[in-house]
């Protein structure tokens, strides 16, 4: 029964990435002179399918912790994640006019934005400050890619640069400040460091 409750609250993320490699194989598949319009329907036919799985998920998974408190999904998690999916549909839409006129890159766009968007998912239910970590660079590296996609101008690929190298550094900053929180709590979980503190608290 738990495995069956823990596989259901994943069931939206695993929706999402598989249908970003439908999005990929589109994206192959697809001659060059369709290729912009058919990527963008797949990337939003899958993002509405991802939204329905939300939306069945929700109604039928118990709210609480899963994968042994590495992964929350409650209601309020799965309103940010609908709220996300929202969003990412009117930016592709808003974005598409603008692609439509750029570069040879269009179909790489859409993919590197539904793997982000699978990052922002994980970072939404991570109950863990590892689970939070995978999350956050899951988002972070297909944004890397994003920012260089229009690789003949040399501003993007210095700004991809730079922003690899900031993002390695805060990356580096955030795993030292998840070492000093686990060495005060010996926990990794957020809901440990919650009871910890509550504890100090009132023991002071």
């Amino acid at each position: 029964m738990y495995i069956l409750q823990d596989l259901l609250s994943f069931i939206p993320e695993a929706t999402l990435i598989v249908m970003c490699f439908s999005v990929l194989f589109i994206r192959l598949a697809a001659a060059d002179v369709k290729q912009h319009e058919y990527v963008f329907i797949a990337s939003q036919v899958s993002l509405l399918i991802t939204f329905i799985a939300l939306l069945w998920c929700q109604s039928l998974a118990t709210p609480g912790f899963s994968f042994h408190e590495l992964w929350v999904a409650d209601k309020l998690a799965y309103n940010i994640k609908e709220v996300l999916t929202i969003f990412a549909m009117v930016i592709f839409a808003y974005g598409y006019g603008y692609l439509e006129d750029s570069g040879s890159v269009k179909g790489d766009y859409y993919i590197l934005a539904i793997l982000s968007l699978f990052g922002m998912f994980v970072m939404v239910s991570a109950a863990n400050m590892l689970t939070a970590f995978l999350g956050l660079e899951v988002m972070s590296l297909p944004m890397y890619a994003m920012v260089a996609l229009w690789r003949a101008e040399h501003n993007c690929v210095e700004a991809a640069l730079k922003y690899f190298i900031t993002g390695a550094i805060a990356t580096c900053l955030l795993l030292y400040g998840f070492s000093l929180l686990y060495g005060v709590t010996a926990s990794l979980s957020f809901v440990g460091i919650k009871e910890y503190l509550a504890v100090k608290e009132h023991v002071t």
